[in-house]
């Protein structure tokens, strides 16, 4: 029988086992480097405000040396960079301008080459042998989010965890003001999430021109990996120039099961006249949820109203022009924000995001 030989008091393959087990957790894994937020246009068309931002989701730092953008825009990292756990890391097109606006005491990498498409393109980060380790698609426009297209916030990264092509795992930032530009760069996201929220997809309301009194049935699509816990319908009344308080009604699966199912509630009827603007609350089983539309976006509520019987007076006398909600006031339009478009199909029509802030009266 051949003698075990050992190492100390481990025996040699198992020596050279943990051996390899510690410089792998010291070294960092390459995928726990991802792409976490991208300014890609920023407001009042400011274009060397642009960057993206790299988050390190792992335990252990990861080594850096050589990585480079190989889409999107060219930056090479140089040898010697290194970002530590939970760590943030900054490429911005320039240096100085960013530095002005948001501050130094970060992580700021660049000048880059090039720049981010406003209207979309994809984004590809690949370590020193050239493999892609992380990559995004973007979009400006729908299922994207809308409000990092040009109205102050980035686009974030939800979970850091989940899949980076997912146009559900990306929001807009909070708005930032004139003085301080929208975006989360160096630190934790607006929109983080340890796990994904419940995706919504699919809002339509049925009848798509609702007679006076008659109630409108909200539906939408649900899916998400943890299950879904429950899904709110939030709807208020805006009408002789007030608004009702928000409320929640409950909405029932009437299809398919608690990873992905079919929902829908009622809104009572409303006298006529009345502006309706409502927007669906999911919460999943780990606690994640999800405002749909979310309150960054430029429309952050969906709508439907029955014109006035004044208005409905006038258009017998001849063509008139398709009715349209009046712009918000300045003071709480968002930037960027259009008026609000409804679709005219028979049986439901597909929501449409309402242009102004449901969390509070416009009208006064």
């Amino acid at each position: 029988m051949s003698k075990l030989t050992v190492c100390g008091q481990w025996p040699r393959g198992l020596a050279l086992l943990m051996f390899c087990v510690l410089v792998s957790r010291g070294q960092g894994a390459d995928s726990d480097i991802i792409i976490n937020e991208i300014m890609y246009h920023p407001v009042h068309c400011q274009p060397n405000l642009q960057y993206i931002e790299l988050f390190n989701r792992g335990d252990t730092e990861v080594d850096l040396s050589n990585w480079a953008f190989i889409k999107g825009i060219e930056f090479v990292f140089p040898a010697g960079t290194r970002m530590a756990a939970g760590a943030y890391l900054i490429v911005c097109r320039n240096r100085a301008e960013f530095t002005a606006k948001y501050g130094g005491e970060m992580l700021v990498m660049g000048d880059f080459s090039g720049h981010l498409s406003h209207h979309g393109e994809k984004i590809e980060l690949a370590n020193g042998q050239q493999k892609v380790i992380d990559a995004v698609k973007y979009l400006d426009h729908e299922p994207w989010p809308m409000g990092a297209a040009g109205r102050s916030p980035s686009l974030e990264r939800i979970c850091p965890h989940a899949a980076s092509d997912a146009p559900e795992n990306w929001a807009s930032s909070k708005y930032g003001s004139a003085r301080y530009p929208g975006g989360t760069p160096g630190r934790q996201n607006d929109s983080y999430s340890t796990n994904l929220p419940p995706a919504v997809s699919n809002v339509s309301y049925a009848p798509p021109a609702p007679r006076p009194e008659e109630p409108v049935t909200v539906s939408a699509a649900i899916t998400d990996a943890e299950g879904v816990k429950r899904a709110n319908l939030l709807y208020r009344v805006v009408r002789a120039g007030t608004s009702s308080e928000e409320t929640a009604v409950q909405m029932r699966r009437i299809a398919g099961d608690e990873l992905r199912g079919n929902y829908e509630a009622i809104i009572p009827g409303q006298p006529q006249g009345a502006l309706v603007r409502f927007r669906i609350k999911a919460v999943d089983k780990a606690g994640a949820e999800r405002l749909q539309p979310s309150e960054s976006e430029p429309r952050p509520s969906y709508s439907y109203c029955r014109p006035s019987r004044a208005w409905e007076d006038r258009s017998r006398r001849g063509p008139r022009p398709a009715p349209r909600e009046a712009m918000a006031p300045s003071s709480t339009r968002r930037p960027g924000a259009g008026r609000s478009r409804r679709s005219t199909t028979s049986g439901s029509c597909r929501a449409r995001p309402d242009s102004r802030f449901i969390s509070k009266p416009i009208i006064r």
